[in-house]
């Protein structure tokens, strides 16, 4: 959805559907990864405090950060921008991911 976003963007119909879209996959990552959470850590309330501490950090950063990006990039570049913050996302997750289940010796 962010690398499409300069055609999503081309008319208002096309901009609520994705935002609506968006919406709900957004808010479809949160409980998963709210239950993650709550198994891996000694301290499951603590590490689920944190990681929503971080979420809403991030939610308020995310108007600054794309507003530089569009000020540095242009409008046009947003989603790529965003494209590839997911990738990193997913990359860092999976690299979590494999160094909590690999065992240690």
């Amino acid at each position: 959805m962010f690398v499409l976003t300069p055609l999503w963007s081309a008319s208002l119909p096309t901009a609520v559907v994705a935002a609506a879209a968006y919406g709900l996959i957004g808010f479809g990552v949160s409980a998963p990864q709210t239950s993650r959470i709550l198994r891996l850590g000694a301290q499951p309330s603590l590490s689920v405090a944190l990681s929503g501490a971080v979420l809403y950090l991030a939610i308020a950063l995310s108007g600054e950060s794309g507003g530089a990006a569009i000020a540095e990039f242009g409008p046009g570049s947003i989603g790529l921008l965003a494209g590839a913050g997911l990738i990193l996302a997913l990359v860092l997750s999976e690299i979590a991911h494999r160094s909590r289940s690999e065992p240690h010796s």
